[in-house]
């Protein structure tokens, strides 16, 4: 969160700091203070606070408060009254877009799809590894994917092994699919789940497949804090 600090005074001032002094009980600054150093009077500076969003907060305008601690050019301490400011809280947003690419399995048989993930965040991620997960009648036997970094916009394809057992019904199963992977910031979060489907295909007429219906995508958001398979 940035805020525009400005000197309206007449003097300028030494040794400029600007402490947080909101309390708001889903949001936290990573830092409480930030040093501006000297500002001359009428001069502005830009003052940046990280701050950390609880899932449980809702989107919509807030309002913080500070207070800038200074010296005057004779080396005397002075506190600001209380410094206002508003910022709005944004919808949260999912980390990444993900579809699959052939998406059938034959009943009894082996498949391999692929994953096709973007980075929709407006950071590079690095380290970024997938996991995948079903549940009966499908069964992955190569479950995990690794990239090493994604930047954002940017889109990799991943590959897993699947099966489906002979006794699946020809329809579409569920896949769920998330993330552990590294911000700019060394935080390592794990991502939401998303869910993607495979369809089960029968075998007719000598065991040609049926039309595979392919690129079907249903994306799935559950709140961040819920259970991970990586837990």
């Amino acid at each position: 969160m940035n805020a525009t600090l400005t000197n309206t005074g007449d003097r300028a001032v030494e040794n400029l700091v600007v402490n947080w002094q909101s309390d708001h009980s889903n949001i936290s600054p990573q830092e409480t203070q930030f040093a501006v150093g000297d500002l001359a009077a009428g001069e502005s500076a830009t003052v940046t606070f990280g701050v950390d969003v609880s899932d449980s907060a809702d989107a919509g305008p807030r309002q913080f408060e500070f207070v800038a601690v200074y010296r005057d050019g004779d080396g005397d301490r002075h506190e600001s009254d209380s410094l206002v400011g508003q910022a709005t809280v944004a919808d949260a947003t999912d980390e990444f877009d993900v579809s699959v690419d052939n998406g059938t399995v034959t009943a009894g048989g082996s498949s391999t799809i692929d994953v096709i993930v973007t980075n929709t965040g407006d950071e590079q991620v690095t380290d970024v590894s997938a996991k995948l997960f079903a549940d009966a009648p499908i069964s992955v036997s190569d479950d995990e994917a690794f990239v090493s970094s994604l930047a954002p916009g940017e889109s990799t394809t991943l590959r897993f092994s699947i099966s489906a057992s002979g006794g699946a019904l020809t329809k579409a199963y569920p896949l769920s699919l998330d993330f552990r992977y590294e911000e700019p910031d060394g935080d390592t979060p794990v991502s939401d789940t998303y869910r993607v489907p495979i369809r089960v295909s029968s075998e007719s007429g000598g065991g040609v497949p049926l039309t595979a219906v392919g690129g079907l995508v249903i994306v799935g958001l559950l709140a961040v804090g819920g259970y991970s398979r990586y837990q």
